[in-house]
Formats: structure tokens, C-alpha cells, sequence
């Protein structure tokens, strides 16, 4: 995060911090900068579970995925005709 966090402590009656307060717009920033490393993290763990795989030519690319689906829409119109 490369923006400062505008930030308020709640505390209790001793003065012990208990809580931070956040605007919106950062919590915003904050949760969708969480959800873009969460993702990262999962493409990273899922390259190195199938490299092995991927190394042996054992994949499908996006491209394979989309003629698939073209075929199959156009066998399914066919049926039911």
C-alpha cells in the first residue's frame, strides 16, 4: 500500500488501544488489495502443485477450453432442433 492510513485508536477507560477506526474508502482499498494477494498466492501455489504436469504437456490451454464450449454449444443447438 503505498498511501498513508488515515487512522483513529478507540480505547477503553484505561487508555489501552482497542480498536482501529477507518474510512470506507480505505477498508475498500485495503479489502481488494487483500483479495489481489489472496489470488496471487493461489496461482503461485496452484503452478507449482501442476508443474510437473505442465512440464509433460498435461494441460489445457484457454484457448482449447473456448472451442470446446463453441462445439458443444453448437451440438447442443443441433439436438434441439
Amino acid at each position: 500500500m503505498t498511501y498513508p492510513i488515515q487512522k483513529k485508536y478507540l480505547t477503553d477507560e484505561n487508555g489501552k488501544k482497542t480498536a482501529v477506526q477507518i474510512d470506507i474508502k480505505t477498508f475498500d482499498k485495503l479489502v481488494e488489495e487483500l483479495d489481489e494477494l489472496h489470488c496471487a498466492l493461489g496461482y503461485e501455489e496452484a503452478k507449482a502443485e501442476n508443474a510437473a504436469d505442465i512440464k509433460k504437456g498435461n494441460y489445457t490451454t484457454i484457448e482449447d477450453l473456448i472451442a470446446k464450449k463453441k462445439i458443444r454449444k453448437s451440438s447442443n443447438k443441433k439436438a434441439v432442433k
